[in-house]
C-alpha cells in the first residue's frame, strides 16, 4: 500500500562522510612562526526532562600565523581552528560535534589582494573582524553546523578563492569556490528500519507513527542516499563586488551551491511481520537542490551603532530574507531578521513537529559585557502569529584569573505547539562550570 508517494517532506539527513570530510581544509604546515591558543570548558548541565545533571566537555584550539598578508595587518598568512563538544548521555539525550573552520593558508598576489585555500567563509577574506552570524540575512541562508541547535555557526566552504583590492578607490571584489559540498550535519539523527527513530535532545523527529482506518502503527525508516559521490561532489561558488570607505563596506554578492538541508522524498508500504507486528516501511530518498542567491550587504563600520543591513533573494523559490542588526554599546547587540512569506500550518501531533523557520519575524539582542563578573543575556522572540515563541538565556561570568572564567547560565524556551522554540519548550535547563584558556 502507497501512503505518501511523492510527498516532499524535510528530515536532518547526515551523511555518513560529511563529518570527516569536515576535517579536509588543509590544516597549515606554516614554515614561519605560529601562536597557539587553546581553550577546554566542562560544565554540568540539567535539563527540565533529565533526573540529573549530565556532563558537558568542549574544547577549542588554534594555531595562528604571527606574520600577516603585506596589504593588510588583521588577514593573517594562515590559520587553524577547531570547535568540539562532547555531551553526557543522560536519558540518551547526549550528542557530540568535531569541526573544523576558519583554517586556511594564504598568499599574496599583489599589494591589494591576496589568495586563500582552506576552509572559510569567502565574505570574511576581505575583512576578518566582518562576522557573518546566523541572525543575518547571509547567515540565515547559509548556516552549514547546526550540531549546536541553538547557536549554529556558519560554515565556510572548503576550496579556495581571491580578494582583490583597486588602489586608492576602496573597490574590491571576491570570488570564492569549492569543489566539495557539505550538507547540514545537525543534532545526532538515528534511523532505523527494524527500530524506532532515536535522536539527541535537539534532534527534529519524522514522524512516529501512522493512523489508518483507525489504527496506529509505526514507522520505521530506510535512507536511500544513492552514491555519496554524487552529494558531496558538488560546485559552489560566490562572486561579491563592494566599496570600503571610512563610512562603511557595501557589498552587493552572488553565490550558487546546494541547499544546505534535503529535500526528501517518501514513499511507504505497511509490512507484516510474525515478530515485530505490523509496521510502516518508508523510503526516504534525499535530495539537494541548487540555490542561488543574490543580495546586498551593509555595514556601517564609521558610524554610530555600527548598523548592518542585509537583503538577499533565492532564485529559485523567489524567497526573500532580510536583516537589520545594530550595537548601541561595544557589549550591547540588537537585531531583526524576517523572511516574509506564509504561515506554517498548524501543528498536528500525529504527523510530528512543524520545521518553523527559524528567519520569521526574529527579534533578538543579546548583551555580554567583558567586566571581572559580568552578567549575560541573550533573547530571541519569533512575532509571527501560529509562530510565537521566545528563548532567554541568563547568567553571570567571573574572571577568577587570567586564564579561567567561572560561568553560570540558565536558558528558558517557550512557543505555540509548531514554533521553532516551542518544538524543544520541554528543554528548559541551568548549566555551572568554567573555562580555562591558554
Amino acid at each position: 500500500m502507497e501512503f505518501c508517494g511523492g510527498t516532499t517532506r524535510k528530515l536532518n539527513f547526515v551523511p555518513a562522510l560529511s563529518l570527516a570530510l569536515a576535517g579536509m581544509g588543509a590544516m597549515p604546515n606554516l614554515a614561519r612562526a605560529e601562536v597557539y591558543h587553546g581553550g577546554v570548558t566542562l560544565a554540568g548541565q540539567h535539563f527540565a526532562t533529565d533526573a540529573a545533571f549530565s556532563p558537558r566537555l568542549g574544547i577549542e584550539g588554534e594555531i595562528l600565523s604571527n606574520e600577516s598578508l603585506a596589504h593588510d595587518s588583521r588577514i593573517r598568512f594562515g590559520e587553524f581552528h577547531l570547535f568540539s563538544f562532547f555531551e553526557g548521555d543522560a536519558n540518551a539525550g547526549g550528542d557530540m560535534s568535531i569541526d573544523i573552520d576558519s583554517t586556511a593558508l594564504r598568499g599574496n598576489l599583489s599589494a591589494n589582494g591576496h589568495f586563500w585555500f582552506g576552509r572559510v567563509h569567502p565574505l570574511t577574506e576581505g575583512d576578518p573582524r566582518s562576522a557573518i552570524r546566523n541572525t543575518s540575512a547571509i547567515g540565515a541562508n547559509w548556516v552549514q553546523n547546526q550540531s549546536n541547535a541553538l547557536d549554529p555557526r556558519v560554515s565556510g566552504w572548503i576550496g579556495g578563492g581571491v580578494h582583490l583590492k583597486l588602489a586608492d578607490t576602496g573597490l574590491f571584489s571576491t570570488i570564492g569556490l569549492s569543489p566539495i559540498y557539505l550538507p547540514s550535519f545537525g543534532p545526532r539523527l538515528t534511523f532505523s528500519d527494524e527500530e524506532d527513530t532515536r535522536g539527541s535532545r535537539f534532534a527534529k523527529l519524522p514522524p512516529l507513527r501512522y493512523n489508518y482506518n483507525g489504527e496506529s502503527f509505526p514507522m520505521r525508516y530506510s535512507i536511500d542516499t544513492g552514491s555519496v559521490a554524487d552529494i558531496l561532489l558538488q560546485p559552489q561558488y560566490l562572486l561579491a563586488f563592494g566599496h570600503q570607505s571610512s563610512y562603511g563596506r557595501a557589498t552587493g554578492l552572488f553565490w550558487s551551491a546546494p541547499s544546505p538541508d534535503p529535500q526528501v522524498t517518501t514513499t511507504g508500504k505497511l509490512l507484516v511481520d510474525a515478530e515485530t507486528g505490523v509496521n510502516v516501511m518508508v523510503n526516504a530518498v534525499p535530495s539537494f537542490p541548487r540555490l542561488n542567491h543574490y543580495g546586498f550587504r551593509y555595514e556601517g563600520t564609521g558610524l554610530f551603532a555600527r548598523p548592518e543591513l542585509s537583503i538577499i533573494q533565492e532564485l529559485r523559490s523567489h524567497r526573500l530574507t532580510l536583516s537589520a542588526a545594530i550595537m548601541p554599546l561595544p557589549f550591547l547587540q540588537l537585531g531583526w531578521l524576517d523572511s516574509p512569506g506564509p504561515e506554517a500550518p498548524p501543528a498536528d501531533p500525529a504527523n510530528g513537529p512543524v520545521s518553523a523557520r527559524y528567519a520569521k519575524n526574529l527579534l533578538w539582542g543579546e548583551l555580554t559585557p567583558a567586566w571581572k563578573f559580568s552578567p549575560t543575556l541573550r533573547w530571541e522572540r519569533h512575532l509571527t502569529e501560529r509562530e510565537q515563541g521566545f528563548r532567554l538565556r541568563q547568567g553571570f561570568h567571573f574572571q577568577a584569573s587570567q586564564n579561567l572564567t567561572v560561568a553560570w547560565s540558565a536558558e528558558i524556551l517557550a512557543g505555540e505547539d509548531g514554533s521553532y522554540f516551542g518544538n524543544w519548550k520541554s528543554l528548559d535547563s541551568v548549566s555551572l562550570g568554567a573555562r580555562y584558556q591558554w
